[in-house]
């Protein structure tokens, strides 16, 4: 029974003098204790600076590697429908470049890419059958579309535009119509 009083007068005694959390002997007087708190203070704050920077950079790590992830998917689709790379490096510098890009720019490379895959010869698809279409169409030379040159460009397009009335639909407008029909139908009528 004698420890637990004892184990108290020291706890007790401990409070009294207790040393700042450095370590060192406690400060003398409540200034250097604020000192001692701001110094240790900026300290925390440049702690969190630097795990906020460590944060930011572990981001963008993993926004790198999805993106070339992206990347790299694209290239392997475009190998698969017949795009073809001069070399490995060039086939990596491409992945690099569209890794690179944003978000929005490269949601318009990956439409340009799929543009021109579909218009990638050995295709045969729909794209393939209109062109013959066209050749057959245009009076063209036949033997330039059988080597596979595209043939001229037609500038009518056989489409007429819509007849549209250009008058002004205003209210008054309709009005003045009116009446002037009205009257002259009455006048017809009374001369005739």
């Amino acid at each position: 029974m004698d420890e637990p009083i004892h184990d108290a007068a020291d706890s007790d005694a401990a409070k009294k003098n207790t040393p700042p959390a450095g370590g060192g002997t406690p400060p003398a007087n409540d200034a250097e204790r604020v000192k001692a708190l701001e110094k240790e203070n900026q300290q925390l704050k440049q702690q969190v600076v630097d795990l906020q920077g460590q944060v930011d950079e572990l981001l963008a790590a993993q926004k790198a590697a999805a993106n070339r992830t992206k990347a790299q998917t694209l290239v392997r689709k475009l190998e698969r429908q017949g795009l073809k790379f001069g070399s490995d490096e060039e086939k990596d510098a491409e992945i690099g470049r569209l890794a690179g890009l944003s978000d929005e720019a490269f949601a318009a490379s990956e439409a340009a890419y799929g543009r021109l895959a579909q218009a990638l010869p050995g295709k045969a698809d729909a794209g393939d059958k209109s062109r013959q279409a066209d050749t057959t169409d245009c009076g063209c030379d036949k033997t330039k579309a059988a080597d596979g040159t595209t043939p001229p460009l037609r500038t009518d397009a056989g489409v007429r535009p819509l007849t549209v009335d250009d008058r002004s639909d205003s209210l008054e407008d309709q009005l003045k119509q009116g009446f002037q029909q009205a009257y002259d139908e009455r006048l017809a009528r009374v001369q005739g």
